[in-house]
């Protein structure tokens, strides 16, 4: 079997933080090689200074570990211990006299991490905090504790903190998946629209499309208070030879 995937993606900023006058704090990330394909969205800490930051840093260095697990083949454990040491040197690379690393941490980079690993014969969701997936219509909304404290993976980062790790969401067969989304926890108020979006191949055939449709939902959907972002990938057939 080979692994022909199309992609696409879209993201819009929530209402709340146009009010705001804030950022988007969502960010995504997408590496494809031969035999694997890796989609990463983040969604920054709404309570944090500078989220976008950790949330744009996050999803490069996620995407990079996870196409090596994929490739590979380690572990979902190694790929988030050097994942978070990455983050680590990021974090002493910015920390002061004023201002250490756990400080750095809580202002940039808490971030929720939804991620999507295809190769030829398995697909893999994995993740940390909070977030959506939806795989041929059937919608998962990853929630945070009871305390609406998502787990996310950079506070392992901090000095003496315990053993934080990206969690396996879901997996399946690859030839079981036509399409599949993921997403940020964003995209809850549009869970209608996100059953049949991947139905209409015309979203990753013409990728603009998406994000035009996206700002009509958007626009429809008085709730969308948060940031939102996704990536919605199409698994295309494999074609027989022609008989002679």
């Amino acid at each position: 079997m080979t692994l022909s995937i199309a992609h696409s993606s879209a993201t819009m900023t929530g209402l709340e933080h146009l009010r705001l006058g804030r950022n988007n704090q969502d960010a995504l990330e997408v590496r494809e090689a031969d035999g694997a394909f890796i989609a990463v969205v983040t969604d920054g800490c709404s309570s944090s200074l500078r989220s976008e930051v950790g949330a744009n840093v996050t999803a490069s260095i996620v995407a990079d570990e996870l196409m090596r697990f994929a490739l590979e083949r380690s572990s979902l454990h190694e790929v988030s211990d050097r994942v978070l040491e990455r983050l680590r040197g990021v974090a002493r690379l910015i920390a002061s006299n004023s201002e250490g690393v756990q400080e750095i941490v809580g202002r940039s980079l808490l971030c929720s991490i939804v991620a999507v690993v295809i190769t030829k014969t398995s697909t893999h969701i994995v993740g940390a905090g909070d977030g959506v997936y939806c795989i041929n219509g059937s919608l998962t909304h990853v929630l945070p504790d009871a305390n609406n404290a998502p787990n996310y993976l950079a506070y392992g980062v901090c000095p003496h903190a315990k053993r934080h790790t990206l969690e396996h969401w879901h997996a399946c067969s690859t030839e079981a998946v036509q399409w599949l989304i993921i997403g940020s926890d964003g995209l809850e108020p549009l869970a209608r629209w996100l059953r049949e979006a991947g139905q209409d191949r015309l979203y990753t055939a013409n990728r603009s499309w998406l994000q035009r449709r996206m700002r009509m939902e958007f626009a429809q959907t008085p709730h969308a208070h948060d940031d939102a972002t996704l990536v919605l990938v199409h698994r295309n057939e494999e074609k027989s030879p022609c008989a002679s």
